[in-house]
């Protein structure tokens, strides 16, 4: 195992996806804001963050050869860029990017941050914290507080209102070592309900802690969502 000052950090980006809830025809990663593939403001904004030796981009293998043609396209540093199948889930596109780090020598202490790719306002200083929480702890994730009130809702009733000052919006990056998410990977069964990489490392056992992350930072699922991301890059975002 890496010792933990010379731990080496890989930058995982998830881009297997094919949802549709964005009302597209394409991956809403392939969507563009202002002209720029999503996919592409994302992968800007990790390659900007010096901290990471190597960024997998774990892509949909009907997708991959469009993605390198932007890459190519885009004239951007793809020396530090290495793409691998996504997968038929989160889980297998991440297992797929593991692989892929260990096949080049990641080492069972190096670190691992995973990224949403249609997270496309993730900020080097954010990125750079993941990566450091996760050098002192194991693992860590970007959270926000909830601000409206949360219900506890079944059958079309509330039957609970938790304590808000609890209850956190997880986002990515969210970090650990190799070892620490493989161990994850292996130990939850794919029939567990996954929704968030975070979930994965505490059900895997792990001691996940949290790191401020940042409103801005959302994930484009629907058009709205869209609509708000042309907005702030117009406004210079």
């Amino acid at each position: 195992m890496s010792e933990r000052g010379n731990m080496n950090a890989y930058a995982l980006v998830l881009a297997g996806g094919t949802g549709t809830r964005c009302g597209a025809r394409v991956p809403k990663q392939f969507l563009t804001i202002c002209g720029i593939p999503i996919v592409m403001r994302t992968l800007g904004r990790i390659l900007a963050c010096e901290a990471f030796k190597e960024i997998v981009v774990a892509v949909h293998p009907g997708w991959k050869e469009r993605l390198r043609t932007m890459l190519a396209e885009a004239d951007m540093d793809e020396s530090r860029i290495v793409i691998t199948d996504g997968g038929s889930s989160r889980n297998d596109s991440m297992r797929n990017a593991v692989a892929a780090i260990r096949g080049r020598g990641a080492a069972a202490g190096d670190i691992v941050v995973v990224c949403d790719a249609v997270r496309p306002f993730v900020t080097v200083a954010l990125l750079e914290s993941c990566v450091e929480a996760t050098r002192a702890t194991g693992a860590c994730v970007a959270t926000v507080p909830a601000v409206d009130t949360m219900l506890i809702v079944e059958d079309g009733r509330v039957t609970s209102v938790p304590p808000r000052n609890r209850l956190f919006h997880g986002q990515t990056p969210c970090g650990a070592t190799v070892a620490v998410l493989e161990k994850a990977l292996e130990s939850v069964p794919d029939s567990e309900a996954v929704t968030g990489t975070a979930q994965l490392l505490a059900l895997g056992g792990a001691d996940v802690r949290t790191i401020p992350g940042s409103p801005d930072n959302f994930k484009i699922t629907t058009p709205e969502d869209m609509v708000r991301a042309e907005r702030m890059v117009a406004a210079g975002a």
